[in-house]
């Protein structure tokens, strides 16, 4: 006589159970996987450029290098097509996908340098407004209202605004003995990226000191551009 015992119901349900947690559990433990982000690479090329690639996390920007130089032209941005120069890359908005060579694209240059810049006056004349100390004898590039505010300091009020989207500050000033009979002064632009500030002082004779100071607004200068100061002081 063959005796079958008979499971009870929970015990069959459980071991079902069972077997779907032991099933889930192999089933994530296998897939651990992790998906690393890719890197491309961002080239530079073109004409008289030798500037090292840079290696990008997908998704990411690219960071601008300054401005390339070439004799007798001059830089008109990154594109990512050669020749035709129809789709320019904006390191600001432009993220890297992939792989990607950013051609320069150069402008023959056509002027005849030196040439001189017009520029006007900036006064914090009738203001409370006064210029904090800075160094002597070198012309200071202004782009921005934050980096205009931490040469001057106003005890009510605000100095008077400039619309750094078109225009540069600069700021110079020198020693020098009083009685200042002559101040003159001219800015020059003597190559792609170059600028010279002269300025000429003609002095009478004097025993005190008596510093200057320049504040001029100029077109629209580059921060890769270097302005350069001569001054002429004499009696």
């Amino acid at each position: 006589m063959k005796i079958i015992l008979k499971k009870p119901l929970w015990f069959t349900v459980i071991t079902i159970l069972c077997l779907v947690v032991v099933t889930l559990f192999a089933a994530s433990g296998c897939d651990k996987t992790e998906i690393l982000p890719e890197h491309y690479t961002v080239n530079f090329a073109g004409e008289g450029i030798s500037i090292e690639p840079q290696y990008i996390t997908q998704g990411n920007y690219a960071t601008e290098p300054e401005n390339p130089e070439r004799e007798g032209y001059d830089f008109s941005g990154w594109f990512t097509d050669n020749g035709t120069f129809a789709n320019k890359w904006d390191f600001k908005t432009d993220i890297v996908t992939q792989d990607t060579t950013l051609y320069a694209k150069w402008e023959e240059n056509t002027l005849d340098y030196p040439i001189e810049i017009p520029f006007t006056e900036y006064s914090l004349v009738g203001t409370s407004c006064q210029w904090r100390n800075f160094e002597f004898n070198k012309v200071i590039i202004i782009n921005n209202e934050e980096e205009l505010g931490s040469y001057i300091s106003c005890s009510s009020g605000n100095y008077p605004e400039i619309d750094f989207s078109k225009y540069t500050l600069l700021l110079a000033r020198g020693g020098g003995t009083s009685n200042i009979h002559t101040f003159e002064m001219q800015l020059q632009q003597i190559s792609i990226s170059e600028y010279s500030l002269y300025v000429d002082i003609t002095r009478g004779m004097a025993a005190f000191p008596q510093p200057w100071l320049i504040s001029i607004q100029v077109p629209k200068l580059s921060q890769n551009d270097v302005v350069v100061l001569n001054v002429n002081d004499h009696y």
